[in-house]
């Protein structure tokens, strides 16, 4: 039998064979997300979870929050907070809690934001720290609005000029 002749039959299977180990590999990465849905400040949205951990995209946040990148840094402003994120392109890492994150002025450990497919994700558990909304999953709650100081002036009767 001729070399040649012994590995030709097996040349069709090669490729089938990287196919399926391909296809076998992306499908065990990809098992740790799931779609699900979020009850965001009263909306339904769509969320992710991602290694146990929920996560909005910056998209479905806009609405809400004001959320700014800077390279690898996520600036997040809203509701009276300044929070930033570091965006950990290693998925199973941003869900751990790592990461330094810094709420207002406060430096903690937690989860950061994380790239999928190409979009920018971000914590909601690190974001109700933050910015002292209430989370539980599927639900992201904010706090009600406080009057924290008045610009006003104290009342003062008014005065009143009489032309005779």
């Amino acid at each position: 039998m001729k070399r040649g002749a012994r590995t030709s039959f097996l040349w069709p299977l090669v490729p089938a064979a990287l196919l399926g180990a391909g296809l076998l590999g992306a499908g065990l990465a990809e098992a740790q997300i799931a779609l699900s849905k979020l009850t965001l400040a009263g909306k339904q949205v769509q969320s992710v979870n991602l290694y146990g951990a929920e996560y909005a995209s910056q998209e479905t946040l806009s609405a809400l929050l004001n959320v700014s990148r800077d390279g690898g840094l996520l600036r997040v402003t809203g509701l009276g907070h300044t929070l930033l994120l570091p965006i950990d392109e290693d998925q199973q890492r941003a869900t751990t809690d790592f990461n330094t994150v810094q709420l207002d002025t406060r430096r903690v450990q937690a989860r950061a934001a994380t790239l999928i497919n190409g979009n920018v994700y971000l914590p909601l558990d690190t974001l109700a720290r933050g910015l002292g909304a209430k989370y539980e999953p599927g639900n992201f709650r904010v706090a009600a609005p406080t009057l924290q100081g008045s610009a006003a002036a104290p009342a003062r009767t008014p005065t009143v000029w009489c032309w005779t």
